[in-house]
């Protein structure tokens, strides 16, 4: 066979829609125009060469010849490849906007010469009008725009990563440098890659002096010049009133833009303001869960010397018990040995009686095995232990759940800080009023549940459910994380399970909470699909009691845990 053309690993015109992929791949719907790639491909060219280009777009199954900016058209899937090798170049999400809007000024080509006719502001609100012509898999609704502000939500038919929306950002970020402004600040209130149904952006854009006022009041102080000079017979007017009349619309201008500008200056200081006290507040979190953690590990190591003083007495008095049972035991072998070598002794006596018969010498024979063995019993000794215990002692308070919604949304909010997830607390009507529970062991089976799903969950959101009947409450939490591998179902409650740290563990404190729901009497479910999510729901009693463990490991987990039916609905 002959080696394949150029032509033929080409994409082909897209007279129906579709490109014709790299290499024989099937076929995949033409969804984007790779003009969109145009700054990120300059930027990799620039900064990293020619050759990484390349490599990036063999790797995206898209020809490199193709990121010239004409309207070649491809996959969102291709399209998705190549931004995420270029956000691996960029190091970070702020140097991937910044690669993003890299000569965008160029990237419009002779539209530059269209959009200096016009305001940023307008160009956005237009850019978003007509998504048609650059994507074919997504729409955008403008749900408000004035001068200076726009705020548009962007729908697509298919699931999109992150660095897709930062690109769209990207653009409108970097437009107002076109006209030498500065760049535009933006608001992001959702996002598609995080479970949103929409990506929801405000625009802001500051205000530049416009020359329209300024010539307008230059021409009226020009008529009112001449029409001086008509009557005072003298040029001097027209040129005095002409400059008064441009400086006093350009002072207006001036006063015009000041105003918006310090309204745009007043509300990203507002930003600014709301941003630092939310990671204030998640801070003071973050530190109340370590004053949890130091409260808890506290009570632990008191116990724990509790139980070691008594463990060391438990062992004195074990072993002077021990040493007795041997002591007796010693005297009941020596006892039964007695008797029993006079019974071997006669025995053998008697099969050394010649005169004995087959029968009795059998009878005798048997009877001589029988001692045997008895001999050995009686030098074997075994060994019995009965557990019977309790995770820790209870010190039960009553608890208000008036408002604990909100500290457990705070307490999740705080967990979550830095990553991209949304999340949410809420209490339902059929909540009890209080419950009467150990408020420490409370907080370590709560902080156990969240943290496990802050820690599992990469994107998409987190919610939390408080419910419950008059004589239990329910705390119930959803995330949208990796997932428990069906097989991994019950494993994941066994003490150690977690600590080899496999790339599928679920994480670390489940068996403490199995445990110390056993003590409480309370009970837990879970429900989990691999790669889409998992559910807990704890249910705790209203008035809780000290319950004494007994039984395995496996015998309180079967007892405790449920595993729900993916099929059920919760």
């Amino acid at each position: 066979m002959g080696r394949p053309s150029r032509k033929k690993e080409r994409a082909a015109p897209e007279r129906d829609g579709n490109v014709v992929p790299l290499h024989g791949a099937a076929e995949e719907p033409a969804e984007l125009s790779l003009r969109i790639l145009w700054s990120l491909a300059r930027w990799v060219e620039e900064v990293h060469g020619r050759e990484q280009l390349e490599r990036l777009a063999h790797t995206a199954g898209i020809e490199a010849a193709h990121l010239d900016g004409r309207n070649h058209w491809t996959s969102l899937a291709r399209v998705e490849t190549f931004l995420e090798g270029v956000r691996d170049l960029a190091g970070s999400d702020e140097g991937f906007v910044r690669a993003c809007g890299h000569r965008i000024k160029e990237s419009y080509g002779p539209l530059n010469y269209v959009l200096w006719a016009v305001t940023p502001d307008q160009v956005i609100a237009n850019a978003v009008r007509t998504v048609r012509f650059v994507s074919r898999i997504s729409r955008y609704e403008v749900l408000e725009h004035t001068r200076g502000r726009l705020r548009a939500c962007y729908y697509g038919t298919r699931p999109e990563s992150r660095w897709m929306c930062l690109s769209r950002q990207a653009n409108a970020i970097y437009l107002p440098t076109i006209w030498g402004m500065p760049k535009a600040e933006i608001r992001e209130h959702a996002c598609i890659a995080r479970g949103d149904p929409c990506c929801d952006y405000e625009v802001h854009v500051f205000a530049s002096a416009r020359w329209l006022p300024a010539v307008f009041g230059g021409l009226l102080g020009a008529a009112a010049g001449v029409l001086a000079g008509e009557l005072a017979l003298s040029l001097s007017p027209l040129v005095l009133t002409t400059a008064l009349g441009a400086t006093v619309g350009y002072l207006l201008e001036l006063r015009r833009v000041n105003r918006l500008n310090l309204r745009l200056g007043a509300e990203v200081q507002e930003t600014i303001t709301r941003l630092t006290e939310e990671e204030t507040q998640a801070r003071q979190e973050l530190h109340a869960l370590r004053r949890r953690q130091e409260d808890w590990v506290r009570l632990v190591e008191e116990q724990l010397n509790d139980r070691s003083a008594a463990f060391q007495s438990a062992l004195g008095r074990l072993r002077s018990a021990q040493q007795a049972r041997e002591t007796q035991i010693r005297g009941y072998s020596h006892d039964l040995r007695n008797p029993l070598a006079v019974i071997v002794s006669g025995i053998e006596e008697l099969l050394a009686y010649e005169a004995l018969s087959e029968d009795g010498r059998e009878i005798a024979t048997e009877v001589k095995k029988a001692t045997v063995a008895m001999e050995r019993l009686l030098k074997e000794l075994m060994d019995a232990a009965i557990r019977e215990g309790s995770v820790v002692r209870m010190a039960p308070e009553r608890i208000p759940t008036e408002g604990l919604a909100d500290r457990l949304r705070r307490r999740l909010k705080a967990l979550a800080y830095g990553k991209p997830l949304r999340v949410s607390a809420f209490a339902t009507r059929e909540i009890p009023e209080h419950l009467t529970v150990d408020p420490v062991v409370f907080d370590r089976i709560v902080d156990n549940l969240l943290t496990n799903a802050v820690k599992y969950t990469d994107t998409g959101s987190i919610v939390v459910e408080l419910t419950g009947t008059p004589s239990t409450l329910t705390l119930k939490v959803s995330d949208t994380g990796r997932g428990i591998p069906e097989a991994r179902m019950r494993e994941i409650f066994r003490p150690g399970a977690s600590t080899a740290r496999a790339p599928n563990s679920y994480g670390v404190g489940l068996s403490v909470v199995v445990q110390l729901l056993a003590q409480l009497g309370g009970r837990l479910e879970v429900m989990s699909r691999e790669g889409i999510g998992t559910t807990f729901w704890a249910h705790f009693p209203v008035e809780a009691e000290d319950h004494r463990l007994s039984g395995t490991v496996e015998e309180t987990i079967h007892r405790v845990v449920k595993i729900r039916s993916i099929d059920v609905k919760p």
